[in-house]
């Protein structure tokens, strides 16, 4: 599994390696987008996450959808309160976590 940062490439899982040109179906999955969907579930209201990653509803929407697509799967159920992790997005927030905390404890490597 392979996160794109910018044009920084973190490859996951034991084997390592370089990063391909695309991963899971067509393309990158950004951090960006993996913090946008922690917030989201975390939040279960886009307006609510979007206030705390600090950017305006419409585009956290839209990375949410592109991040949907990317893995080819639905991550919430969209209701007129808000929005519900489904099974898979569930399953897909235990290790969007682990990543972040990875790469907060490799910022704080760097930094000591």
């Amino acid at each position: 599994m392979h996160f794109v940062s910018g044009d920084t490439c973190f490859a996951g899982g034991s084997g390592g390696g370089s990063c391909p040109r695309v991963s899971w179906q067509t393309g990158w999955v950004s951090l960006s987008q993996l913090e946008y969907f922690v917030a989201v579930a975390e939040e279960g209201h886009v307006g609510r996450a979007a206030q705390r990653v600090h950017i305006s509803q419409p585009p956290l929407s839209r990375q949410i959808r592109a991040l949907e697509d990317e893995l080819g799967a639905p991550l919430f159920e969209r209701t007129p309160r808000g929005m519900r992790l489904l099974p898979a997005g569930e399953r897909f927030l235990t290790h969007a976590r682990v990543i972040l905390d990875a790469i907060d404890a490799a910022r704080q490597s760097v930094r000591e």
